[in-house]
């Protein structure tokens, strides 16, 4: 005996402006989810090949869509090693804290090191309050987050130089500004960075430049935490239809030598925020001679 399916109309999927696939009828709930989900500290325990995350904000203080996606380096998977990439996402009334962090490779314990800063970061409000407040001294102390790194790498059983990592936070100001943009603050320590949309591409962001600035070799030393707990601090002004990333030199170095790439990443943004799926599909595409991890986390303003 054969059992039919009900009818339900149309079967086909329906692509929406978000870029997000939809089979059926549309659910009673909405299909993106509105709040980030905890991080408890075992889930260090075990690290996924893949990271993603999203969230939609729409409301009386903003719209904004975050997409966020952590892919482990080709020659990580080749060789059996975990990804040492992380990224983290806080939410508040006022603001959206975005941090990424890459853990250095040849630490043994990296991957917790850029799992704790950049949990750690997203809400610790009173540090937040100290990163909006050195926009004008252009820099300011994580001497917290070192601490932390520090008295946490000895109950993991390593050194505090064994949990070394990278860090770059951005604070979005969900209320836009009486000219329609937003303001953001970023904060960076180390060569994880900024960047955004323009004319089809990508352009770095930072007080200080380019670090590479376009050349084929690439510059691969860094003062990561917690030795080195001084970031650079700046502000930057986002309008409707432009895109913030956050990435880990994984990506950062392919956007600065592979056009390609650096185009169809910004044509996902060009029109809407694309679905975690759409976005790991670019991210994590093989790119000769670019095998590192690969952390990139997007912001729409709209």
């Amino acid at each position: 005996m054969s059992v039919q399916p009900a009818a339900t109309g149309d079967q086909e999927p329906a692509q929406a402006e978000d870029g997000l696939v939809t089979y059926g009828p549309p659910a009673r709930l909405g299909p993106v989810p509105q709040q980030i989900g905890e991080q408890p500290r075992k889930a260090l325990e075990h690290v996924p090949d893949i990271a993603l995350d999203w969230i939609d904000l729409d409301d009386q203080n903003g719209n904004m869509a975050v997409r966020a996606v952590s892919a482990r380096g080709h020659m990580h998977r080749y060789r059996g090693e975990i990804r040492q990439d992380s990224f983290a996402i806080g939410v508040s009334r006022d603001v959206v804290v975005i941090a990424v962090a890459d853990g250095v490779g040849s630490c043994s314990g990296s991957h917790v090191g850029s799992a704790l800063a950049a949990r750690r970061i997203v809400g610790d409000w009173d540090l937040i309050e100290e990163i909006l407040g050195g926009v004008k001294a252009g820099e300011v102390s994580f001497e917290g987050i070192a601490t932390y790194l520090r008295d946490e790498s000895f109950s993991h059983s390593f050194t505090p130089r064994d949990v070394s990592t990278t860090l770059v936070v951005a604070i979005v100001h969900r209320e836009p500004e009486t000219n329609g943009h937003h303001e953001v603050v970023l904060a960076q320590i180390g060569d994880s960075d900024a960047w955004h949309t323009t004319g089809g591409g990508w352009a770095a962001l930072g007080p200080g430049g380019d670090t590479n600035g376009g050349s084929a070799i690439f510059t691969t030393f860094v003062e990561p935490l917690p030795d080195h707990p001084i970031a650079r601090v700046w502000q930057e002004s986002f309008a409707a239809g432009e895109t913030l990333a956050l990435v880990s030199d994984g990506v950062g170095n392919i956007l600065r030598m592979q056009p390609a790439y650096a185009k169809a990443l910004a044509a996902l943004w060009s029109e809407t925020s694309p679905s975690p799926a759409s976005l790991l599909k670019v991210v994590d595409a093989t790119v000769k001679s670019f095998d590192d991890d690969r952390t990139f986390v997007g912001v729409r303003f709209s």
